[in-house]
């Protein structure tokens, strides 16, 4: 199966599994079995970096309750919550350098963790066309990819999207093989690509948790052919 079904199917089945969540409050769950996850990412197309916080108890996500609470680089994130997946968001005009994210338990534990932003990462506005016949390397400007690295490459047209991903250290291009692009993308289209890092965080309740950090190239237009 293509990575490109493979992502619609991972997008579906999420969803489904989420639809029917109950979000729940973090003072009525053990403090130590909270998982915290954050994420920090800059899109260089709107220039605006993105900041997110959410807490896992099992797989319930926990709205905080008075006086724990989260704050990102000094300053308070807006809770939402959509089918019972709360997060912890605020976005911010221009690349944000410093990124550290203080959470306080109901305990009155607290727990403060940086994340590094991933390294840039653009396209070369020589890329115009892509043929699904012959494939493409696609070569990435920005460093190498690195340890707990992903390189992630989308191209879309409004109705069909393709998505596939780079671990191997050291890469500097992405391969697309003859006739692995979706022949419903043919035409009009937009490409751009994502470095995203994974991170261990250094305070964390006993359930641990994850940082990551993405860095998104501007979106570029392109034209997919036969």
């Amino acid at each position: 199966m293509k990575r490109s079904s493979i992502f619609c199917l991972i997008l579906i089945l999420t969803s489904i599994i989420w639809s029917g969540c109950i979000s729940e409050d973090a003072e009525d769950v053990n403090q130590e079995r909270i998982r915290t996850n954050y994420l920090l990412q800059y899109n260089a197309g709107t220039e605006r970096t993105y900041v997110s916080a959410s807490f896992i108890f099992g797989s319930t996500f926990l709205k905080l309750n008075s006086p724990s609470g989260v704050t990102f680089n000094d300053q308070s994130l807006k809770e939402t919550e959509i089918l019972g997946i709360v997060s912890y968001d605020r976005t911010f005009n221009g690349e944000v350098d410093e990124a550290k994210f203080v959470y306080e338990n109901s305990e009155a534990n607290i727990f403060e963790n940086t994340l590094e932003l991933a390294a840039p990462i653009d396209l070369s506005d020589t890329i115009t066309q892509i043929s699904i016949s012959q494939g493409a390397l696609i070569p990435w400007v920005g460093n190498k990819s690195g340890v707990r690295e992903n390189i992630e490459l989308i191209i879309n047209n409004g109705d069909v999207s393709f998505y596939d991903y780079i671990e191997a250290l050291n890469a500097t291009s992405f391969e697309i093989k003859p006739n692995e692009l979706n022949i419903n993308l043919t035409g009009a289209a937009t490409i751009r690509m994502n470095r995203r890092l994974e991170m261990n965080l250094d305070e964390t309740p006993d359930a641990g948790g994850s940082g990551s950090s993405i860095w998104e190239s501007e979106e570029y237009a392109i034209q997919i052919v036969p």
